[in-house]
């Protein structure tokens, strides 16, 4: 989780799957809707497959 909180402004777009679950984790990804430098490029459509939702999401850095 550290490496990525150090890394993230050095990136200029993030692509991320979110999974609509919740289970226990000790690491968690920063949660780049609460972050002002991120905004959403594009979402995609809802995914079900084996059990799980989830769907993909492009983020751009507007800082960089």
């Amino acid at each position: 989780g550290s490496i990525y909180r150090q890394m993230l402004p050095y990136c200029n777009t993030a692509y991320i799957t979110k999974v609509h679950c919740t289970i226990d984790s000790d690491t968690f990804f920063p949660n780049l809707d609460k972050l002002p430098a991120w905004s959403v490029e594009h979402t995609g459509d809802v995914v079900e497959e084996n059990g799980l939702t989830y769907r993909f999401i492009e983020y751009i850095n507007n800082k960089l």
